[in-house]
């Protein structure tokens, strides 16, 4: 096992990603090739977000365990596991989940204005005076 840049199967070399995708990390070695480091290289735990744990011009140490034709297939997890960004990349999910507590408080403000609604119209038609704190 070397470490360099050449790129050889058991060489450890340093990896700049250059693409995040939904299965692995597609990242550029010093010799120019590029290769692919699979969600299940990444790290030791299950990936479920791989922009978790890396976004694009990160650099860190891999090794190459298969070259087939070219395509490089790259592990990260055996030399180093990649760490869990805290806040990170991982920020669409957290919009999501930003939107969904909005729509959560919107519909109980709409439900309390609809009653309100009804109870003021129910009083208007029955002539009776109806308390705002009452619920």
């Amino acid at each position: 096992m070397t470490v360099g840049g050449s790129g050889s199967v058991g060489d450890v070399v340093e990896a700049e990603v250059v693409k995040v995708a939904a299965f692995g990390l597609y990242v550029k070695l010093p010799s120019g090739q590029e290769g692919l480091v699979h969600v299940s290289q990444i790290a030791n735990e299950f990936v479920k977000n791989v922009s978790d744990y890396a976004v694009l011009g990160d650099k860190f140490q891999v090794k190459v365990l298969q070259n087939r034709g070219g395509r490089l297939e790259l592990s990260a997890k055996v030399v180093e596991p990649l760490k869990k960004k805290i806040g990170g990349a991982g920020a669409e999910q957290s919009v999501q989940d930003v939107f969904e507590e909005k729509l959560k408080k919107f519909m109980i403000n709409s439900e309390r204005a609809q009653a309100d609604l009804r109870r003021n119209r129910e009083a208007r038609r029955t002539g009776k005076k109806i308390s705002r704190f009452r619920r």
